[in-house]
C-alpha cells in the first residue's frame, strides 16, 4: 500500500497533512533530541564526536537529494541555497547572510526542538544540529568549509548564530542551559508558527517545481503534494539522524549502548505523543478517541506510517512496512562511506548497525500501540533481507 493510501484512512480519522507534518516532526523530533540525551547522559562531552559524525552524513545526504530534486546544476549551487532548504526541511525559522568578509552567516529563530533541549537539560543534544549544519556545507564546499556555532538558544541567546567560512576548520563551543522553558503562550503557538514560516518561505519553491509537484493539478493538489515531499524531507532527515547515528555508535561503542539507547529514545517519544505535552501538541489519545476503541492498534498504526511517511499495510491483527526511507538512506550511503563519514564494517556488522537505528522505529511502534495492553511484536525486517517490516498485535 503506497503512502497516499495511507494517508486517505489517517484523514478519514481527522488528521489532517499539515497536522500529520507537525506529528511527524515532533514524535521524530522527541526521538533524536532524548536519544543524544541518552548519549550525554552516559558519555558526556564524549558524546559529541558521536552525534557530530551521523549528523554530518545526514545533512550531506540531505543536502544532495534536494539539489537533485530542485533540479540545481553543480554550477548554480550555493551554500546559501542549499542551508535555506535544510533547515526548512527541519522546521527551523531562519535567515541566510553574506557577511562582509564572504563568510555566511546562518541565524536560527524559534527552534522547536529547543525547548526540548532544555527540558532534558542536555545543550550537547544540540550537536546533533550542528552536524546538520556541517553536512549540507561539506556537500556544496566539497569539505571546505567550517563551520561555527557562535550563539545558543537554550544558553539564553536570543538565537542561534552559525559561521560557515570556507577554508577554516570547524569550530566547537561549550554552553551551559540557563534558559528557562518557554511560557506556555510561547509553546502552544511554536510549531504552528515554525509550519507557517516554512509554508510561507519553502511551499512556493516546491510547488512551482515540476519534479516535485504535477503542475497541471489543481492548486489545492499542488499544496498537498508539497506538503507530502516536505514531510517525507522531514521525517527521512529527524529518523535519518536516529540511523546514521546508531550506526556511528556502533561503530564506535558496540550494541548494547545503542540499542539501550534507540530503545529509550523511542519509547519516550511514543508516550509523548499518546500522551501529549501540553500544551506544545495535545495527545493522540484524545485527538483521535484511542482508549479501548476496537481496533485501536490498526488506528495507531495507521496514524504512525501517515506521520513518518512509510509505506506498508495495516489490517486487523498486524501492520507491516514495505518501504523504509530511513533503511533506504544508510544503504545508500553505505555504497560510499568514506565520503559521508560512515565507519566501514562487515556486511554483518553493517546490519547490525542498522538494526540498532530501527530499535527506536520499534520501540516507538509498541509504545504507541501496546499502551493500551496490546502485545506488539516485531516478525520481520527489511534489514534483514525479509520483504517487508511486519508487526503482529495480540
Amino acid at each position: 500500500m503506497v503512502w497516499s493510501e495511507m494517508f486517505r484512512r489517517a484523514r478519514s480519522y481527522g488528521l489532517s497533512l499539515e497536522t500529520a507534518f507537525v506529528d511527524g516532526m515532533f514524535l521524530a523530533g522527541m526521538q533524536i533530541t532524548t536519544f543524544g540525551g541518552e548519549f550525554v547522559k552516559n558519555f558526556g562531552e564524549g558524546a559529541r564526536g558521536i552525534l557530530l559524525r551521523g549528523a554530518v552524513a545526514t545533512g550531506k545526504y540531505v543536502g544532495n537529494k534536494l539539489t537533485n530534486d530542485f533540479g540545481f546544476g553543480k554550477k548554480l549551487i550555493d551554500i546559501g541555497r542549499i542551508q535555506d532548504l535544510v533547515m526548512d526541511s527541519v522546521l527551523m525559522p531562519h535567515t541566510i547572510e553574506q557577511t562582509e568578509d564572504g563568510d555566511v552567516k546562518l541565524s536560527v529563530y524559534d527552534c522547536p526542538f529547543a525547548p526540548m533541549a532544555s527540558l532534558l537539560v542536555d545543550p550537547m543534544t544540540c550537536e546533533i544540529c550542528v552536524g546538520y549544519v556541517r553536512g549540507a556545507a561539506k556537500y556544496v564546499t566539497q569539505g571546505r568549509a567550517g563551520v561555527s556555532r557562535v550563539t545558543h538558544i537554550p544558553a539564553g541567546d536570543e538565537k542561534c548564530d552559525f559561521y560557515i567560512k570556507d577554508g577554516v576548520p570547524h569550530g566547537l563551543a561549550h554552553y551551559e542551559i540557563k534558559a528557562q522553558l518557554p511560557l506556555e503562550e510561547y509553546l502552544s503557538t511554536l510549531l504552528s508558527k515554525d509550519l507557517n514560516f516554512v509554508k510561507k518561505n519553502y511551499l512556493p519553491k516546491a510547488i512551482s517545481n515540476p519534479k516535485i509537484v504535477d503542475q497541471r493539478a489543481s492548486e489545492e493538489e499542488k499544496k498537498e503534494q508539497a506538503l507530502a515531499y516536505l514531510l517525507e524531507i522531514t521525517s527521512l532527515v529527524l529518523r535519518g539522524l536516529v540511523m546514521t547515528t546508531c550506526y556511528s555508535a556502533y561503530s564506535i561503542l558496540g550494541k548494547g549502548i545503542s540499542y539501550k539507547a534507540s530503545e529509550t529514545a523511542g519509547k519516550a517519544a511514543a508516550d509523548l505523543i499518546i500522551g501529549g505535552f501540553p500544551p506544545m501538541i495535545s495527545g493522540w489519545r484524545q485527538r483521535f478517541g484511542l482508549n479501548g476503541e476496537a481496533g485501536r492498534a490498526e488506528k495507531v498504526a495507521v496514524l504512525y506510517s501517515t506521520v513518518m511517511k512509510l509505506d506498508g499495510a495495516v489490517r486487523d491483527g498486524w501492520f507491516e512496512v514495505s518501504n523504509c526511507l530511513w533503511r533506504n538512506m544508510v544503504e545508500e550511503m553505505l555504497k560510499d562511506p568514506l565520503s559521508y563519514e560512515m565507519a566501514s564494517l562487515g556486511i554483518t556488522e553493517e546490519a547490525e548497525a542498522i538494526k540498532c537505528g530501527c530499535v527506536s522505529c520499534d520501540s516507538c511502534l509498541r509504545g504507541l500501540v501496546g499502551s493500551s495492553d496490546i502485545h506488539v511484536e516485531q516478525t520481520s525486517c527489511l534489514v534483514d533481507g525479509e520483504k517487508r517490516c511486519q508487526w503482529l498485535f495480540e
